[in-house]
């Protein structure tokens, strides 16, 4: 089911294909990595399945190896056309955190462990993840970790902060553990067959589960029936949900009424619709309408995303044709300011004024990706933005 041996090229193409996707270069100590994520998610965005991988893979740029490989990405129930039900082997419950995932970094010839959020390993979660680590768990949880990723094994966490909450409420910050997953074959060891893996690895490196039950919480597992669970899905209380396990380590979502409802997005306006889409919150949006059977508003959610992504597709392809028609050397900047405004007063003089800024501003910075820049930007000037795109809905 998985892509074995992932190369940073194959995930090139697919970004290059998609300005969904991204691609950002970090320096941890003296290793350098590059880190492969989505920022916001366009219609069939995720259909090859190899982009499902983009979700925080991390590659160590003088090597090419893979060096931390979280979840893939997964859906909620009702977003997947068929979900193979059946075949369910797992129920767990869905948790209302941040994932963090370790990579192996070098500082002076040392090798040193580090966690990561799924875009960044200097995020502000990612920073407080650290912190908490290293003040309150045993050295020897890094030999933990140092060991998994020396053999090309990833674990994934789940990290709670009361100062990061998302719906729910945690008064002390705490990690637990979620799965491993291998870095070369991407297959998952869930966590109830990890004490056949430690057990192959406590001779050679006097590695015991036993000794780390303490500090890894695990999530609680469930023995529900698929129709059990979607009973539970209408009347349970503070809970996030389940997370739904088949034999070929495909997961799904499910998520609560009680958590959906707590979203900031529960009056759906054209507005909030719009914020959703910016948050990357519109999934669980989806799912409270698939739920509750709001047909026609669900179709309104897909007919505003489809114009929103469409009016971005549209502005970083207005950008790409005033950079082929552009002659003047970036290095004359009157001149090349100039020209640039010449062409965009006679070619594109219909331009809203917020985004006439947004296309000379990217232009004459000559900033990177196009599609992440201008989300950025709608996110940091909503209002602004706003006035612009509701005239379209």
């Amino acid at each position: 089911m998985f892509e074995k041996d992932l190369k940073i090229e194959t995930l090139e193409k697919i970004k290059n294909k998609n300005a969904g996707f991204t691609a950002k270069n970090f320096k941890v100590g003296d290793t350098n990595i590059r880190v492969y994520s989505y920022h916001v998610q366009y219609e069939n965005q995720f259909k090859n399945p190899l982009s499902r991988e983009m979700r925080g893979i991390t590659f160590d740029l003088d090597t090419g190896k893979i060096i931390s490989r979280p979840f893939h990405k997964f859906f909620n129930i009702h977003e997947v056309e068929n979900p193979e039900i059946d075949d369910i082997i797992s129920v767990q419950e869905k948790l209302d955190g941040s994932m963090l995932h370790p990579f192996i970094y070098k500082e002076n010839q040392k090798e040193k462990i580090w966690f990561k959020t799924k875009t960044s390993p200097f995020s502000y979660v990612a920073e407080k993840g650290n912190l908490f680590i290293k003040k309150h768990f045993p050295e020897n949880f890094e030999k933990f970790n140092y060991i998994l990723l020396k053999n090309n094994l990833t674990p994934i966490y789940e990290f709670f902060s009361s100062h990061n909450k998302v719906v729910i409420y945690y008064e002390e910050d705490y990690l637990k553990l979620l799965a491993v997953r291998n870095n070369i074959t991407g297959k998952y060891i869930e966590f109830n067959s990890l004490p056949e893996l430690f057990h192959k690895l406590k001779d050679k490196y006097d590695l015991n589960l036993e000794k780390y039950k303490d500090y890894l919480f695990i999530p609680k597992r469930y023995d529900f029936s698929f129709e059990q669970i979607l009973k539970l899905q209408k009347e349970m209380k503070n809970e996030e949900g389940f997370v739904l396990i088949n034999r070929k380590s495909e997961r799904y979502k499910v998520k609560t009424l009680w958590y959906i409802e707590r979203h900031p997005f529960t009056e759906i306006t054209d507005r909030k619709i719009f914020e959703a889409f910016l948050s990357d919150e519109l999934d669980d949006l989806k799912e409270l309408l698939s739920v509750y059977g709001m047909i026609d508003v669900l179709n309104r959610v897909h007919k505003i995303e489809g114009i929103i992504q469409s009016e971005v597709r549209n502005i970083c392809d207005t950008i790409n044709q005033i950079k082929e028609k552009i002659q003047s050397d970036r290095t004359d900047k009157g001149k090349f300011v100039k020209e640039l405004n010449l062409i965009l007063n006679k070619d594109f003089p219909n331009l809203e004024k917020p985004v006439r800024s947004f296309v000379f501003n990217f232009i004459i910075l000559d900033l990177g990706n196009c599609s992440e820049n201008l989300i950025s930007l709608l996110k940091e000037k909503s209002n602004v933005f706003w006035k612009v795109f509701r005239e379209k809905f």
